[in-house]
This record gives structure tokens, sequence and C-alpha cells, in this order.
């Protein structure tokens, strides 16, 4: 759901052009290094994980998570986040927030929101006071610097349900929402739906914007207005775009005593390098001071730059597989699907994804999510059994299912490098059991448009398989006819324990809702969950009170920002 002080040269765009100098590593222990508490000023250039291309358009209308995961969370403020101060590494370090996609609720915090109370039939969302809206001075010309209200949050979740992805409130928000007082907002339910308050509240989409907004182009870049840390400067098509400091943000810091408005650093910019080589050079000449998420086949050269440039190695929650098209012959046979399974050998994926220290069954929950993971001895010895891997056993089966002899489908993938990789040890392995696959390369807009509708035959790499949230996995990934189900998987055991998982608000008696679904789902075995995914993030160690976590919400890094600050002593002492 709902994310100019700086000039880049032109070399920046270019990798021939680019220095690959790296920095002598130097001491920086003596008293001229110390810091002594955070500092003000500086220019942070960050590379996201949509840094390759221009981003969408903002608007809310077209609800393009694109735009706001990759951009304008840097300007408009989620309704809750992560905790970051408290839970991650600056405070308990008992949760780095590593999950693209989902935060467990006990790690999570009021932003817009300061509280909010949930019934079966209404919640109450109570709106932070003295926050106010940050025009730049351009835009002043249509909109006043005044406060959030509940009017402006009402607002907001109502035009989104009625844009192109207000589908994902269907049995949700059925009712109204509007405003009780100026900081209270009602939302009437005609369904209880668990995920409301995620929907709302820290999803990509749910980031708010001003009702001025809707009628000044809402479209253009230059006119997006936030409550956030961070206010629009510039966009240059092909370049980057660039924030600047949002002199009277709301929320501050207290460090050793003392307390400190946020954000620390003047301006904010973000590149466009679509080339994975000139991201590199990039930070090695440090051009670029943190990259999220590089390409796994450039990480031995950001290793190669020595001890000054830090890492952070995670699993987001996600990982490569494969979908079924279940409504069609031969993958609407289970017992097809299932030897699919087990004719797979996940390692080999694993290692491609360099994932192969980690656990090879990430999905519909993660290890990592241990109040929700099925553990190995909670597995029917059936559903165990499919991630053992026997090609002897799956020729058997797929005999038994009523082809001896194997059969010829469809394998579809993007255009993408590790999709294309992927297809090609599929087409291999699959060889073996007698299924011949034939590699179908689409570009990723016309793979997303098969894949979304389940208009492809036979197989289909997907750009990717979220495991992270317990719910939203269960609820748009199996439920019959939910928005990411790509699959057409359709079982009714399965949709009648994800409706009452959907209207519990007791978290804890979710938990073995939850496990009795995912036990289904991988039975169903719709899905072929390859191995999960790995990723790094780099940073120079002159950026400081930043510890290594993802994403404060659902998928984006922006919230952290206010929080870090350059040590420019420094920096200066590595030659950047």
């Amino acid at each position: 759901m709902k994310l100019k002080f700086f000039a880049l040269a032109l070399a920046f765009a270019l990798a021939a052009v680019l220095s690959f100098a790296t920095p002598e590593a130097e001491d920086t222990s003596g008293s001229q290094m110390a810091t002594t508490g955070p500092q003000y000023g500086g220019t942070l250039t960050m590379l996201h994980q949509r840094s390759s291309g221009d981003p969408p358009s903002p608007a809310q209308k077209d609800s393009q998570v694109q735009a706001i995961e990759g951009w304008l969370a840097a300007i408009q403020e989620h309704g809750m986040l992560g905790d970051y101060r408290k839970f991650g590494g600056m405070g308990t370090g008992e949760f780095m927030f590593e999950f693209s996609d989902y935060i467990p609720w006990k790690y999570t915090k009021g932003q817009l929101f300061e509280s909010w109370e949930i019934t079966p039939t209404y919640a109450k969302i109570f709106v932070r006071k003295g926050v106010y809206w940050a025009p730049n001075k351009e835009q002043q010309a249509w909109m006043p610097a005044r406060e959030l209200t509940a009017d402006d949050i009402a607002f907001d979740i109502n035009t989104f349900w009625h844009a192109s992805w207000g589908t994902r409130f269907n049995g949700t928000l059925a009712k109204d929402t509007y405003a009780l007082d100026k900081y209270t907002v009602m939302c009437e339910f005609e369904n209880y739906n668990s995920q409301f308050i995620y929907y709302i509240g820290d999803e990509d989409r749910a980031v708010y914007s001003p009702p001025e907004l809707e009628n000044n182009n809402p479209q253009l870049w230059k006119n997006q207005v936030g409550t956030g840390p961070w206010m629009f400067e510039s966009y240059t098509i092909g370049s980057n775009m660039k924030l600047t400091r949002n002199p009277n943000y709301w929320d501050s810091i207290v460090v050793d005593g003392r307390e400190y408005q946020m954000p620390f650093i003047d301006t904010f910019v973000m590149p466009i390098i679509p080339d994975d080589a000139t991201k590199m050079s990039a930070v090695r000449t440090g051009k670029v001071d943190i990259i999220f998420q590089p390409a796994v086949g450039q990480w031995d050269n950001y290793e190669s730059v020595g001890p000054n440039l830090k890492s952070y190695t995670f699993s987001p929650g996600n990982g490569q597989s494969v979908g079924f098209n279940t409504k069609k012959p031969p993958f609407d046979n289970v017992k097809v699907r299932q030897a699919m399974a087990i004719g797979t050998d996940r390692m080999q994926f694993a290692k491609l994804l360099r994932s192969d220290s980690k656990p090879i069954r990430f999905h519909p929950q993660p290890p990592t999510n241990p109040d929700f993971f099925v553990k190995d001895s909670e597995l029917p010895a059936d559903v165990a059994a499919l991630y053992k891997y026997d090609v002897a056993k799956a020729k058997q089966m797929l005999a038994e299912a009523g082809y001896p002899n194997g059969f010829k489908t469809e394998l579809l993938c993007r255009s993408v490098a590790l999709d294309q990789d992927v297809a090609s040890i599929v087409k291999e392995q699959w060889a073996k059991i007698g299924v011949n696959a034939e590699i179908v390369v689409m570009e990723p807009s016309a793979h997303a448009q098969k894949m979304y509708a389940v208009e492809y035959n036979g197989a289909l790499v997907p750009s990717g398989l979220d495991a992270a949230n317990p719910v939203i996995v269960l609820t748009s990934e199996g439920k019959t006819g939910a928005y990411y189900n790509f699959t057409g998987m359709s079982n009714p055991e399965f949709d009648a324990i994800v409706t009452k998982i959907e209207r519990e608000i007791d978290e804890a008696k979710q938990i073995p809702l939850i496990k009795q679904a995912s036990i289904v789902m991988m039975r169903e075995a719709a899905y072929l969950p390859l191995a999960q995914s790995v990723s790094k993030i780099y940073w120079w160690k002159y950026l400081k009170n930043y510890y290594g976590e993802y994403s404060l919400s659902d998928g984006t890094p922006h919230e952290m920002t206010p929080y870090w600050w350059i040590d420019q002593a420094e920096k200066k002492a590595l030659g950047f």
C-alpha cells in the first residue's frame, strides 16, 4: 500500500570515468577524530532499492509502490513505525528491522498516530498533536504550513480507498472513515480485519499527504508535501532527487542526556544510477555514503574496499520461487505439484543466492519470525517430505498422477539476469524427472500482467515471494481470489482458517491458526519456494548512529535517516 547544495558530476553516472582508488585505511582513534556527540550539517547521499530508475508518479490515485518505497516516504510520514531508538542497534538490539515488509507489533510505535483503539466494529485513531505540514517556499503559494488534523488523516484514507489499490481495504473498511474531532479519526468496520492497522499504519502505501495536494497536480514531484524530516528541493530526470532539512520537524532524540531536534543532516540526495558497476564506483569513491541491497554479483568488490566501509548482511523475509498455475493441467493436480517440489534441489538455488548457510524452508513463515514459524518437529510427515530432494520419488509420484513419461510445460520469467539464472537451473533440474520446461522470457511489465491475472501456461518465476508478515502472506498469496495469489490457489479449508485469523483481535490466538493455515498452504504446493534471499547494506563509517537496519515500515529505509549524522572530520580524513 502507500512509499541543491550538492551537485552530482556528469561522471557520476559513467563507470568509465569514475576513479576506483580506495582511500588508505587510517587510524581514526586519535583525539582529532573523537566524536563528542551528534553533528549538524552536511549532505547524505543514499542509493536505495529503487535507485536504478526514475520514480513514477507519486499521486495517491496511482498508488505506485515504487514511488513511495524509494522516494516519497522521505517526505511524507507513516502512521506508525518500528521503534528504531528502542529496539534497534541504538537501543537494545533485540530486533534489527531486517524484514522488507513487516514489523511485529511488539516492536512498533506511533508516528503520526499517537495511539489507537481497536474493537471488532470500529477503530479510533488519535492523531499526534503539534505536527505541522512542511511546504517549501514554492509550495506555500497553495499550501499553508498548518497543523496536521484528523480531517487530513480521514481524507487520505478515504482517497486511497477509492484509488487503484484500494481493493486491499475490501472487507476491512466497508462503512466510513471520518474525524470525530480535531485529533480523533473514527474508522467503522463492516467486518473487522486484523491487518487494518497495518494497512493504514506501516504498510508501504500508508504515508500521508495533505488534502490540498489533490487539487495541485499531485502527480508532480515538485508538489509533494509532507510532515516528514525532509522537504522537496529538486528532481532531475535520470540524475537525482534532492531534499532539504525540515527546520520545523516535530521529532527529537536524546543523546547522552541532551535533546536534539532531528534531522541532523542538511541535504538528502538520492541518485538515479541504473548500472550496478557504476553504483559500486560511486560508493568506493565516497560519492555515495550508503547503499541498500547492491547486486549480489558486486559484493566481492564492495568487500575489497576495506574496513572503513562497513556492512551488514540480513534476510529480508522473502526469496526466490516458482509458482504453478493451479487452474490448468497438469498443475491443477496437487500430486503433480508435490512431485515438482520433491524433484527440485533447493540447495542449488541457495548457493546462487548466497543463502546456503540459511534454512531452506522460509515460506510461508520464515524462521526469523519464531513466534509464527512452524518448526520441523511440528510438520506432518507428508509435508516434511516435500523438502527432501528425491528424483526417484518425484518420478514415481508423476507416474502415479498419470504422467509416467513426464510432460512439457512453459516456464515464464522476467528479462532480469537473476530470474533467468533461476529459470535455467529449474529447467535443468526438472529435466531429470522427465519435465521439459520451455523458458519464456518477458519484459517485467508484461510478465506482471500475466502473473497477477493468472493467465499463463504452466509455471512462472515471480519477481519474488514475500514471507515476512504472517497474516498478509496467507491472505494475499493463498486465499481464493486474493490480489497476490498468482497461482490461483483455492482451498476451502485454508480460506476458512484464514478468515478466522483475519477476524481475531488477539494476536496470541492467531498463532495456532497461522501455523495450521501454513501447513495447509505447504501441502497444497501451489508455490515452490526455492531459497530465501539475503541482502547486504554498505556504508562508510563516518555515517553515525546507524547499525545495519533495513526498514522501519514496509520496505522503506528513509525513516531512519533523521537519526543519522556525519562525522565531518572522519570523512575528511578518508579523503572525501
